[in-house]
């Protein structure tokens, strides 16, 4: 895909991790993807405590796709699940975790990011085929803690 570097690593390849001195993430990991490295998520790791992306991490359009993690910051780099030109045509769920027990997470000179987050400051692309539907008007009220609609 237009955007992905020649020299890449897959997300499921033990090998990868271990070239940039790091361990296959397990459940509750910390995971850093390093500048100069681009992640290909072409499996669902477990469940993950954070995430913080100064290379790239992409999310391979191979399948659908869950991503469960308390914080996810981009921090420089990028974070890419389909682009405008090629957008994601499976389906894809961040799941961000946490509660109120949730480990702070304070920015340098800044305020707190918390639980449940999704910080960027470099590079998002999240690009789905289009539905035809840009607005959906509910038929009823949600009220906080409802699962369905």
């Amino acid at each position: 895909p237009p955007g992905r570097p020649m020299n890449f690593h897959l997300w499921s390849n033990k090998s990868a991790w271990e070239s940039f001195d790091s361990k296959m993430p397990t459940e509750g990991s910390t995971v850093f993807i390093p500048f100069g490295v681009w992640m290909v998520m072409d499996i669902d790791p477990p469940p993950l405590k954070r995430i913080f992306v100064y290379g790239g991490l992409e999310v391979m359009d191979n399948a659908d796709h869950k991503l469960e993690v308390e914080i996810l910051f981009v921090q420089g780099g990028k974070f890419e699940v389909g682009t405008p030109k090629v957008p994601f045509t499976n389906k894809f769920e961040l799941v961000l975790t946490g509660n109120h027990f949730t480990e702070d997470m304070p920015l340098p000179n800044g305020p707190n990011v918390g639980a449940k987050a999704l910080g960027v400051f470099g590079f998002l692309d999240m690009h789905g085929i289009d539905t035809g539907k840009q607005f959906v008007k509910l038929a009823a009220d949600v009220n906080a803690g409802d699962s369905s609609l």
